[in-house]
């Protein structure tokens, strides 16, 4: 029997064994056509830039000696291409590539394959051949008793294949380990075996000799408990399903804390468990009888609270027995690691530039998100045991420029095809391994140009200074008469779109009203639902149109000084509760909650209805635009003596303090990044209309905002006091600074 079970046993290893050297492979394949893949990118890329370059000097006119030593060719000659193909193989060091100049005639230039191939490393070696002769899939050949793997893969429409060749032996040192540690692991069991078969024959012969008397089992389980148990650490139990008694040894019981040692029912032995672990424990007891076995952890009450216990054990006999270890160091130990290493994470995580942990064989094992990010690596490419060198040439593809960063050769800077620069840094550990350490310096490189940019234009400017010295007061002359044109110009745009108003909307209100009838389908049927879609959508866009079209005729309105007002006495609530009203469609459709909270004692102000219900349209409007999922938008009116106060509190992203001064002039917008990812639609009026507005009640509009927190716009309104009915642009100017 036991002949057997080794055998069954020697078997399985070598299938293991097999099944290893088989995902290996595979492995190994599957890196060989990453690399592959790679490498024909790296060949078409180089093979694109030689033929751009060729285009740009035949473009303008370059003879073909020029277009020889600029582009690199070794040869240049006037020669069309076959059809569907833009590069093919001349013979066996060369790749023609061609190129048309805009006279139609075709050139093309011949270039030795070694000049588009990276250098190959650690006994790979890289070809360009024809696609049609050579299979293109990842596979292990064998030639003159030597293996290798061969991958290959074509380059577009060329015709061209990059292929790479890999020696792999059949026997490598990977496989002489895997042989060791089978034959130990095949060895161990034999030994232990032929050791037993030994044993029981000593025991055997050693048993017709022995004369002592066979102990009582009370005496046998004294002597157990007495031999065995090691004083806080280690304690033995007996569990008999039958007479439902737990039986627990002297160590076991100062283990536990419990108030006696020897029988105990269940629920004695349950006092001295944690309450969380009570249930846990007598489930396991309970069934232990059909598993004949029980594994489980618990920890310990009253003075024993806050340690751990293993209780495990196993039989045959009709009763279940085992140990009780201490365990607390363990769980602890294991808490403590698991807490490092969260920590680790975190900080890994925390890092805002890529970061990556490779081990001596420079294969990766830790790397945070920024890494894949930044160089937009998959999950294929970027996963635990990728080699460093295959993640490097998938890094590569989107990589446009790469320079040395000095003298330090593990150290670069790489510009991304996403334009974003990156510092990247390699640096050995301790432990022979290797990390690689990135810094975005955009922004520096950005700060650099710009400095770079402003150091020219301050030569120029001083330069022109110089030789414009004279002709100075000729061009303050020039400057005040283009100046008063301007200014004319602009109250004449002004007027014209004042007056433009009827012409404007009336083609509008009809593209609006016809579009709405065919998408409520008032005739019949489109006969298709895209059409009732497309309906819909200029619905949207005419009422979106009208919305700027509006904005731009108000503010012209304003800047010609025809903005009038029909002031009554009314009660802000009612026309700001009217704007509230009209916003919610738009704020549940962005899932933004609007609440509006106005104050008891509100008075009445002598205002325009229209007018407050369109400045507290245009704030929610604005605070939905800018306010994230989930966020809330908080409307107050309130009397803060002598001013009414219209609130529109967000949460939304806020606004930077340079972008502050400038959004209540027309036509300025918001204009950091996070704004401009939301891509709104807008014309930038609609702070400058309500600014407009509030100064024509005598009123004033103040901003508070911080980013990644919210804004907060208030609108000032006087008791008491009768609204401009008539106001141009001068008289808004005092009483702006009246308010």
């Amino acid at each position: 029997m036991l002949s057997l079970l080794m055998v069954a046993f020697g078997g399985s290893l070598a299938l293991k064994a097999f099944e290893e050297r088989q995902f290996a492979d595979s492995t190994i394949l599957a890196q060989q056509a990453r690399e592959a893949d790679t490498l024909s990118g790296h060949a078409r890329a180089e093979m694109i830039a030689s033929r751009a370059r060729m285009e740009g000097l035949l473009q303008g006119g370059a003879s073909l000696e020029t277009v020889r030593r600029s582009v690199g060719f070794d040869a240049v000659s006037e020669r069309p291409p076959p059809a569907d193909t833009w590069a093919q193989l001349a013979d066996d060091d060369s790749i023609r590539i061609y190129a048309q100049a805009e006279n139609g005639r075709w050139v093309s230039g011949l270039k030795t394959k070694s000049t588009l191939l990276p250098q190959a490393l650690d006994g790979r070696s890289f070809h360009l051949i024809d696609a049609a002769s050579i299979p293109l899939v990842s596979r292990f050949e064998t030639v003159n008793f030597e293996r290798s793997t061969v991958a290959c893969s074509p380059i577009a429409t060329s015709g061209i294949a990059a292929c790479v060749f890999r020696p792999a032996p059949l026997f490598g040192l990977g496989d002489l380990n895997r042989l060791i540690i089978y034959g130990l692991l095949l060895t161990a069991p034999l030994l232990a075996v032929f050791g037993l078969v030994g044993v029981i024959r000593r025991v055997e012969r050693d048993k017709s000799d022995a004369e002592a008397r066979i102990p009582s089992r009370a005496e046998v389980e004294k002597n157990t408990w007495a031999g065995f148990e090691v004083g806080g650490v280690f304690g033995l139990w007996r569990w008999n399903p039958q007479s439902q008694l737990l039986t627990i040894g002297p160590e076991a019981c100062a283990l536990l804390g419990a108030n006696h040692d020897g029988d105990m029912t269940l629920d004695e032995f349950t006092s001295v468990v944690n309450e969380d672990s009570r249930r846990r424990v007598r489930e396991a007891l309970e069934i232990a009888g059909k598993n004949r076995q029980v594994n489980l952890t618990f920890q310990g009450v009253g003075r024993m609270a806050g340690r751990h216990f293993e209780l495990m054990g196993g039989g045959d006999d009709g009763s279940i027995s085992g140990a009780l270890l201490n365990v607390t160091d363990r769980v602890e130990a294991q808490k403590a690691s698991r807490r490092a290493e969260a920590l680790a994470r975190t900080a890994l995580d925390a890092h805002p530039g890529p970061f990556a942990l490779w081990d001596s064989r420079k294969r990766l094992t830790h790397w945070n998100a920024a890494f894949g990010r930044a160089f937009n690596l998959d999950k294929d490419v970027l996963h635990s045991g990728a080699s460093y060198d295959l993640v490097m040439a998938e890094l590569s593809k989107f990589v446009r420029v790469e320079r040395p960063l000095g003298d330090d050769a593990n150290a670069r800077e790489i510009l991304l095809l996403s334009d974003t620069w990156i510092r990247l840094v390699d640096r050995r550990t301790a432990s022979d391994g290797l990390i690689t350490v990135g810094l975005d310096i955009s922004n520096l490189k950005r700060q650099e140009a710009g400095l770079q940019r402003s150091e020219r234009r301050l030569r120029t400017m001083v330069e022109e200074l110089q030789r414009a010295k004279g002709q100075a007061q000729e061009l303050a002359e020039k400057y005040a008469e283009a100046k008063t044109r301007a200014e004319r110009a602009s109250q004449a745009k002004g007027a014209f779109l004042s007056n433009m108003s009827h012409e404007l909307r009336t083609p509008l209100n009809h593209i609006n009203g016809f579009a709405e009838m065919m998408a409520n389908e008032i005739y019949g049927p489109l006969g298709s639902d895209r059409y009732k879609e497309y309906a819909e959508d200029i619905v949207q866009a005419a009422k979106h149109l009208e919305e700027m079209i509006n904005d731009i005729l108000d503010m012209s309105k304003f800047e010609a000084g025809k903005m009038r007002l029909s002031a009554t006495q009314i009660d802000p609530v009612d026309a700001v509760d009217g704007a509230v009203k009209l916003a919610r469609r738009r704020a549940a459709d962005r899932e933004v909650s609007l609440i509006f909270d106005p104050d008891d004692d509100v008075p009445e102000i002598s205002g325009d209805h229209r007018a407050i219900k369109q400045m507290t349209f245009n704030l929610i409007t604005n605070s939905i635009k800018f306010t994230d999922t989930g966020g809330e938008i908080h409307v107050s009116v309130m009397h803060e003596a002598p001013w009414v106060v219209i609130r529109v509190r967000d949460t939304g992203i806020g606004i930077s303090p340079e972008d502050l001064p400038r959004l209540a002039q027309p036509f300025e917008q918001v204009t950091t990044p996070e704004a401009k990812e939301r891509n709104v639609r807008g014309t930038g009026l609609g702070l400058a209309l309500t600014k407009s507005f509030a100064e024509l009640h005598g009123g004033r509009m103040s901003i508070a905002s911080e980013l990644g927190k919210g804004t907060e716009v208030s609108i000032f309104l006087p008791v008491g006091k009768t609204a401009h009915n008539n106001l141009t642009a001068a008289d808004r100017s005092r009483v702006t600074e009246t308010a």
